[in-house]
C-alpha cells in the first residue's frame, strides 16, 4: 500500500508537494490519498494513510522512507504485516515492535537484496 509522487514548481522548489497514496494491489484502486508539501518526511504521513485505508488492510508495501521505529510500531500494533526495505547501514535493533525489520536484514545479509524482494511478493 504505498506510491508517491513528487511535484516540484520549476522556478521555486518550496511550492513543490508530495502525493502520498494506498493501493489496494489486487485491484488497483485508490485506498487512501494524503497531500503534503516537500519537506514533509514520509514516515510522517503513514498513521494518516493507515486510518484512511479500509480495516481489512493486511500488509503495507513502502519504501525505505519509511524505515522508521514509529512507522514499525504502528503496523505492529495494528496487526499489518510490513515489507518495508531497511535502510543499507541499519542494525538489528532488540526492540518491540522491530522484528520484521531484524529478519529483513538477515535475509539481505545472507541472500541480498532481491530475497528480500521476493520473500514480499511471495508472503
Amino acid at each position: 500500500m504505498n506510491g508517491k509522487l513528487k511535484f516540484t514548481a520549476e522556478k521555486n522548489e518550496e511550492d513543490g508537494f508530495k502525493l502520498h497514496i494506498g493501493v489496494d494491489p489486487k485491484t488497483q484502486e485508490l485506498i487512501a490519498i494524503e497531500v503534503t508539501d516537500e519537506i514533509t518526511a514520509d514516515c510522517a504521513v503513514l498513521p494518516s494513510l493507515i486510518a484512511k485505508a479500509p480495516k481489512s488492510l493486511k500488509k503495507v508495501y513502502a519504501d525505505g522512507a519509511y524505515d522508521r521505529k514509529n512507522c514499525r510500531e504502528i503496523l505492529s500494533k495494528s496487526g499489518i504485516e510490513e515489507c518495508i526495505p531497511p535502510r543499507k547501514n541499519g542494525k538489528i535493533r532488540n526492540e518491540s515492535g522491530l522484528e520484521a525489520r531484524n529478519d529483513a536484514l538477515k535475509i539481505i545479509r545472507a541472500f541480498g537484496n532481491g530475497d528480500f524482494q521476493r520473500s514480499c511478493r511471495l508472503n
